[in-house]
């Protein structure tokens, strides 16, 4: 009967265990999306830095990934009608 028991136990247990750790386990993704370029545009993305200008002029800026979120000072290429 000893050996029953201990087998049943080690059968409930992985089922416990599996159960605990699927409430415990969280993904989170960390880094930052893609920007959305207009056509005047341009962008390089490196590591945790995107570079971007405009087409049209010597404007460029340099954004840093922090966490999910983009930081830094972004222009705009808009072109005047």
């Amino acid at each position: 009967m000893a050996d029953w028991q201990t087998r049943i136990s080690l059968d409930i247990l992985p089922a416990t265990l599996m159960i605990l750790l699927s409430c415990l386990c969280v993904f989170t993704a960390v880094g930052c999306p893609d920007v959305m370029t207009s056509q005047h545009m341009w962008t390089t993305r490196r590591a945790d830095q995107l570079i971007a200008g405009c087409v049209t002029s010597q404007v460029t800026w340099t954004l840093t990934c922090v966490g999910n979120w983009w930081q830094g000072v972004s222009s705009n290429c808009s072109v005047g009608r």
